[in-house]
């Protein structure tokens, strides 16, 4: 079994790639994405569709080219138990920025609420 600084690694890993299965196995089972623009949070079932839309989003607005990486994560800091992770996060292709709390267990990432910065 990974440890939680390996979830988060993998985790960390596919959202710079825009990859929704990498993000989804370093998940575990009940795993959510509380984003604020959304009407509801985002299900582990749903989140593909949803991270899709947002890299195909930024597609259109590179024209085309979504960038590399897709997403940029920085300031990162990790609780001693290796339990909470927050982090600074830019969609460079959207002009998109903000900060993420992700909360993470023996299973994987259980949940990531983001906020944007205007």
């Amino acid at each position: 079994m990974p440890t939680r600084m390996e979830y988060i690694g993998a985790y960390a890993k596919g959202w710079t790639e825009g990859d929704a299965q990498k993000i989804l196995e370093a998940c575990a089972p009940g795993y959510f994405f509380d984003d604020p623009s959304q009407p509801r949070k985002v299900t582990r079932a749903e989140f593909g569709a949803y991270l899709k839309d947002l890299v195909a989003a930024a597609a259109v607005k590179a024209e085309d080219k979504p960038g590399d990486p897709f997403m940029e994560i920085t300031d990162v800091l990790v609780s001693p138990d290796q339990s909470l992770v927050s982090c600074w996060w830019q969609i460079p292709a959207l002009g998109l920025q903000g900060a993420g709390l992700i909360r993470v267990g023996d299973q994987g990432v259980e949940s990531e609420r983001i906020a944007y910065y205007a």
